[in-house]
């Protein structure tokens, strides 16, 4: 079946300037600030909850072009990739949050990359999380200076600037919105992109007490207290930027969007039933992880003193379309090899020169990673979901999946059915214009439309099966002259036996045999140790490593040191690196290893 996009049409924003078209083709670019949150949900900000005091994102809000049906993807890794790429995560390498799955495919084109060929100066500060090993840190693609914060460290800031190892006695939000202000200072008289990816809210929910105690004195409970505090510094911290673009007196011509990376999150217990739905003001239903409206809606703003007007906007669109609308806006170069976008330019709207059309979003939720109160979110996963495999082996008729247009929302295999009390049937289909809150399942009234999206989400299923970098693994790369030290993650396997545990960050229970392979690329030849980063069973038996490499096979004993005692001659390129465990014949251990973090490898 060939899918037909539909356009609709809404509301052309006037586009206020005095200038000439000579003056308009000399203007400068506008400067670009996108700002990120990190589990906020759409109730989150004073502007629907009144609770929270967030007076510059609500006078943001006041002052932009804000959307009302903006989606974004079910948790942070996915919805990144979909931002800095225009295309669907699953396109770009990205599956899921951790385990290897939240690497940015190196032959993507990244939004700072393409920034830069339409003369931008670059900079990144905050949650980064599209991978982090030598080649996908967020100063090799495409930002000039970067500030990668250690997750989730909130009070005491820490991380990697370009590189080299910065500690901050300071909070996160504040340590970073420093970055931007000293980064805008710097760059003032030419076009600057500012990526501000803020920690705020993800767990573990920490803020200053001063203002904890400000919400408790109001009533609301300890837990509620902290979230909402937590939010509020974050709004100060960015009316610390906004108040300094003022002072410099570029704010006519700089664009500020804020959206958050996906609904909010419930996975550790932090707040009780009753507190999230006081929370909820919206009464929508899901949070992160599942493609629920509460799961997957954000807030959108995007101001632009010198060419938009401030207007609500009520037609869909979704995360993959701001790469497209900041490079049009940017001057509309794109690279030679930039891959097909997903996404759809907003850029007629805000000049006013023409119309949103989206005919249809589709969003995706990775198996298993669902968690409810019923079944927490563990390290481990709930179903083996850190586990690799080919992107070959899936199937359309057990994916969690949706499709939205302009009124309907069809959803395939939703998440926790029982939970919303619907009948379980495979699917569900909800009229969302008259229905937001998804109570009323309305799939028996549709039965055209219901075969109209099974058709539509199947073309795109294996549209997207048929992508190069579907659930790819991350190429871990060796260079002995960088001063980055490679590091192999074994989450990120392309291949690993079934005895052992893939968690969110290693893999666990290493026994006689036990085996995982890698994709390694080794930049500069030379003699290496191999050094191993590894938590040791109660087994007093020593452990034998075995590295295999096309032709190289290698052996030793693990020491307390976590390295091996022989040298390995390696030559400069490409490998599928096999690491395995085995056991000396007298030894009676069952596990060898409870987990193994990562490998080095250190030049002699």
């Amino acid at each position: 079946m060939k899918i037909q996009i539909l356009p609709f049409l809404i509301f052309a924003l006037i586009w206020v300037t005095s200038c000439s078209d000579k003056d308009q083709l000399e203007e400068k670019p506008p400067n670009i600030i996108l700002i990120l949150a990190d589990d906020l949900g759409v109730d989150d900000l004073g502007i629907k909850n009144s609770a929270i005091n967030t007076p510059y994102l609500n006078q943001l809000s006041k002052e932009a072009l804000s959307f009302e049906q903006f989606y974004v993807n079910t948790v942070c890794a996915p919805s990144r990739a979909s931002l800095l790429t225009g295309r669907h995560f699953l396109r770009t390498g990205v599956s899921h949050v951790h385990g290897g799955k939240d690497f940015i495919h190196l032959d993507e084109t990244l939004l700072p990359q393409t920034l830069k060929l339409n003369g931008y100066t670059t900079g990144m500060w905050g949650k980064w999380h599209s991978g982090h090993s030598i080649g996908y840190f967020p100063w090799e693609r495409g930002f000039d200076e970067a500030y990668m914060a250690d997750l989730y460290n909130h009070a005491n800031s820490s991380g990697l600037y370009n590189g080299i190892r910065a500690n901050h006695e300071k909070w996160s939000d504040e340590v970073i919105i420093d970055y931007a202000i000293d980064f805008v200072s710097k760059n003032k008289d030419a076009p600057f992109f500012a990526f501000i990816p803020s920690l705020t809210p993800h767990t573990p929910i920490k803020a200053p007490q001063k203002i904890i105690d400000n919400y408790v004195t109001q009533g609301y409970s300890k837990n509620l207290s902290a979230l909402y505090a937590m939010i509020e510094f974050m709004d100060s911290q960015l009316g610390r930027l906004f108040n300094h673009l003022d002072s410099l007196g570029i704010s006519d011509n700089t664009i500020i969007i804020f959206l958050s990376d996906n609904g909010p999150q419930i996975s550790t217990g932090f707040l009780t039933k009753e507190e999230r739905q006081e929370r909820y003001v919206s009464n929508l239903k899901g949070h992160k992880g599942d493609i629920w409206e509460n799961g997957v809606r954000s807030p959108l703003f995007i101001k632009w003193p010198k060419k938009l007007n401030p207007q609500t906007v009520k037609n869909i669109s979704n995360i993959t379309d701001l790469y497209p609308t900041l490079i049009d806006l940017a001057g509309g170069n794109y690279p030679k090899n930039q891959l097909a976008l997903d996404g759809k330019s907003l850029a007629p709207l805000i000049m006013g020169e023409g119309c949103l059309s989206k005919a249809y979003i589709f969003d995706f939720a990775h198996y298993g990673w669902a968690p409810s109160d019923e079944i927490p979110y563990t390290l481990e996963g709930m179903k083996n979901e850190y586990a690799p495999f080919p992107g070959d082996t899936i199937s359309f008729g057990n994916q969690i999946l949706s499709i939205r247009d302009e009124q309907f929302k069809f959803m395939h295999n939703p998440q926790s059915q029982e939970e919303y009390n619907f009948k379980e049937k495979g699917f569900l289909l909800f009229d969302l214009s008259l229905d937001p809150t998804e109570d009323v399942d309305v799939s028996n009234d549709y039965p055209d439309k219901i075969a109209l999206y099974k058709e539509l989400l199947k073309d795109w299923f294996y549209d997207i099966k048929a992508s190069p970098h579907l659930f790819a693994r991350p190429i871990f790369k060796i260079d002995s002259s960088s001063t980055q030290e490679g590091k192999i993650w074994t989450n990120g396997a392309v291949a690993n036996s079934g005895d052992l545990t893939n968690s969110a960050l290693e893999l666990k229970n290493w026994k006689h045999k036990s085996w995982a392979t890698y994709n390694v690329e080794f930049l500069t030849g030379g003699t290496f140790y191999p050094e191993f980063k590894y938590q040791k069973s109660l087994c007093s038996c020593p452990v034998k490593m075995r590295i295999t490499m096309g032709d190289i096979i290698w052996e030793g004993n693990l020491n307390d040191a976590h390295t091996c005692s022989k040298p390995l001659k390696i030559d400069k390129g490409s490998y599928l690196l096999k690491i395995e465990t085995t056991k000396y014949p007298d030894c009676d251990c069952d596990i060898l290893l409870d987990a193994l973090r990562n490998m080095t490898f250190q030049k002699v």
